[in-house]
């Protein structure tokens, strides 16, 4: 029996990251000294993305018009859109729940669960670590102990997965 994955420290994780991150995505790009006006051009990619649905950063969808080269290029190199899988989703029978099992870049599964409420709305229940401490034994996160924390990003790429199940 191999041993049990362990997590990596958020901090120490290096590129590509999760372009949803935007903290890091300024720091990256106001880093490069020969980009000018980097924050209005990570808000506008920003806004563009959620515009178009989060589709990957070479993707035909995504308009670069009007952006750097140098911006364009260091983005794609150092960010992806989706760091996280969606693997095949389970929703109830009576279709008030979906449960979403997402993919970590570093093999670790976490859920993220749809709820739909007779009032037309929608919860999401997200996880923020792998693993909790809850004990739970109804949720498979709950089972395994506490592994570790969520990045901003992958963080948000669960509610980007949501979205996109819900049409």
């Amino acid at each position: 029996m191999s041993p049990p994955l362990k997590r990596t420290p958020v901090p120490s994780r290096s590129a590509p990251w999760p372009i949803l991150d935007s903290k890091r995505l300024r720091d990256v790009v106001c880093a490069d000294e020969n980009i000018t006006n980097p924050l209005k051009h990570c808000c506008e990619l920003e806004r563009r993305l959620h515009k178009s649905n989060y589709p990957p950063l070479d993707s035909p969808e995504l308009d670069w018009n009007g952006f750097p080269r140098l911006f364009k290029n260091l983005v794609q190199s150092s960010f992806l859109t989706h760091t996280t899988t969606l693997l095949p989703s389970q929703t109830s029978s009576d279709g008030t729940t979906t449960k979403l099992l997402v993919k970590l870049s570093d093999g670790h599964m976490v859920e993220s669960v749809i709820m739909r409420h007779e009032t037309g709305r929608n919860t999401l229940c997200v996880s923020s670590q792998v693993g909790c401490r809850m004990g739970c034994t109804f949720c498979a996160t709950g089972t395994m102990g506490i592994i570790g924390d969520l990045s901003v990003g992958e963080i948000l790429e669960q509610l980007v997965w949501a979205n996109k199940e819900l049409g």
